[in-house]
């Protein structure tokens, strides 16, 4: 099995950015529903200061990004990323 900085590299992450993620990771944390029937999943980021609130978007962003791309890859499934309008 290949480890993080591996898998980060086939990523195009550079180590800098994986060292970056990892330091915001650890004062963040979530929680994941799952609606099976329904066929849905939420993920939910709970940043534990300003810096990794800050950077919730982002992570957003890359987790819709990388679920799409996962699944167009291994299932060849095509579809889109809505974007919801908050507040």
């Amino acid at each position: 099995m290949m480890d993080i900085s591996g898998m980060a590299r086939m990523m195009g992450i550079t180590p800098e950015q994986l060292q970056e993620a990892q330091r915001i990771g650890q004062r963040t944390s979530m929680v994941i529903k799952k609606y099976r029937t329904r066929g849905m999943v939420e993920v939910h980021y709970i940043p534990g200061d300003d810096e990794a609130r800050a950077a919730v978007p982002e992570l957003v962003d890359n987790l819709a990004a990388q679920v799409a791309q996962g699944h167009h890859l291994l299932f060849g499934m095509r579809g889109e990323i809505q974007t919801v309008r908050e507040g």
